[in-house]
């Protein structure tokens, strides 16, 4: 339950992202949009089946 959720969560942030609507607090924590392809959704997308 909790893999899921946060795999709603990334998209949700990449969605954000290629908006550009990321807020303050998500560039804080999870860095540009660079940073978040780079280090979170590339390896979520190797692992999607």
């Amino acid at each position: 339950m909790q893999l899921a959720d946060m795999l709603g969560f990334m998209e949700l942030i990449w969605h954000k992202a290629n908006q550009g609507s990321l807020t303050k607090s998500d560039v804080l924590f999870f860095g540009k949009k660079r940073k978040i392809h780079k280090d979170y959704i590339k390896f979520l997308e190797t692992k999607k089946f």
